[in-house]
């Protein structure tokens, strides 16, 4: 266990204690990446429920990402800019786009607990590290079920309201909301 006052530490301290299996250990929101130098590994990653943003462009040259899809525009790709047509008329008909979809081609959005990994400017890896599970359905009356709800909202409320630091332990490493540069 240990504590700290940045989020980038916990999520450095755990992928070198977890490896790629520290993503399933991480409790908050975030979009990151990490850079392995010894491994030329680049980890995307984005929170369970897609909170926080993250886009990223492969091209020749490796992964360009960022938070906000319009930096990623002057990226050169090797191929003349063009709206998506799927993602214009999906835009127009709901007023958003959904999925990897963006306006733009070649610009993709990872999805809520999604991480793709680059290996030496070469994309090795995308999938969902994280799935909600299914409850099992509760049995009890009212009063278990309203007392067990205040205890599970208890602890988020806890867990996402802390003002110092952030504290590490097992299983779940919790992240606060930091901005860039942490």
């Amino acid at each position: 266990m240990f504590s700290t006052h940045s989020a980038c530490e916990t999520i450095l301290h755990a992928y070198r204690h977890f490896g790629e299996e520290f993503l399933g250990k991480l409790n908050g929101m975030f979009a990151f990446a990490l850079y392995d130098r010894d491994a030329g590994k680049l980890i995307l990653a984005r929170d369970r429920l897609g909170i926080k943003p993250l886009f990223f462009v492969a091209t020749p040259d490796g992964c360009h990402f960022a938070s906000e899809q319009k930096v990623l525009f002057s990226i050169p790709q090797g191929q003349a800019r063009a709206i998506d047509p799927g993602a214009l008329v999906q835009s127009l008909e709901t007023g958003f786009n959904t999925g990897a979809l963006t306006m733009m081609t070649g610009v993709q959005r990872l999805q809520p607990a999604e991480v793709v990994v680059f290996v030496r400017g070469e994309l090795r890896d995308r999938r969902r590290y994280w799935s909600p599970t299914v409850a099992a359905a509760a049995h009890g009356d009212y009063r278990e079920a309203a007392d067990a709800f205040e205890t599970l909202m208890t602890q988020i409320m806890t867990e996402h309201t802390r003002s110092s630091g952030i504290r590490v332990g097992s299983p779940q490493f919790h992240l606060p909301d930091v901005g860039v540069g942490c």
